[in-house]
């Protein structure tokens, strides 16, 4: 069996169950336990029944994404989109994937193939501000995170890195009322992590 880093990628043998949507079930239940090795395992045999399965690849993608194994999630994502072109969710993902691995450029196109398919999705627009923040295109980033926030408003992250864009850019009073509209929400959320990390951005910024 092929393995894919700590991952072994499960076939079926020819004895075994080949219905599709028992094993769709069953990577499920998998998930819902944390188990997310035995739920690749389960989609890699509905793949195997049904190969022109695009959500049981997009889906497969995601759980390898979420154990480092970017790589073989981006194919996984491609195959997905080669299936069904219309698959924002495997775009927009594909770009995350391609985010942890430094491919800025390219998962901006993603994110751009996303938007074109539904232009109402804030979280894209975030994603794609993210992308442009790490290449240091600020004012691309801005832009991105105006419009996750016109989606969003209660948006606390796209506040925030709004806020820091603005200080990159010498533009301190815009980057204090992001980061402390970003504060103020992070609060109303009970979400102490990030209310810290924005109060903390304050200070190191000088903008309190």
């Amino acid at each position: 069996m092929p393995s894919v880093g700590s991952t072994t990628v499960v076939y079926l043998s020819e004895n075994c169950c080949n219905d599709a949507e028992t094993y769709n079930k069953q990577s499920d239940a998998c998930l819902k336990l944390g188990d997310r090795l035995g739920a690749i395992e389960n989609l890699s045999r509905v793949i195997q029944i049904n190969p022109n399965s695009a959500e049981a690849y997009s889906k497969r993608g995601d759980l390898l994404s979420s154990i480092g194994e970017y790589q073989v999630a981006i194919q996984d994502y491609t195959q997905a989109i080669s299936l069904n072109p219309k698959d924002l969710h495997s775009y927009n993902n594909r770009g995350q994937a391609l985010c942890f691995l430094g491919y800025y450029q390219g998962a901006i196109e993603d994110y751009i193939h996303a938007i074109q398919l539904n232009p109402n999705i804030a979280d894209v627009y975030y994603n794609c501000g993210n992308a442009y923040n790490s290449l240091g295109n600020y004012q691309k980033a801005i832009e991105n995170y105006s419009l996750a926030i016109y989606l969003n408003s209660f948006d606390g992250l796209a506040y925030f890195h709004r806020g820091l864009m603005y200080h990159q850019l010498g533009d301190n009073p815009n980057a204090k009322t992001d980061i402390l509209t970003a504060a103020a929400l992070f609060q109303e959320e009970c979400d102490e992590k990030n209310y810290q990390r924005t109060m903390e951005a304050l200070r190191e910024l000088q903008l309190n």
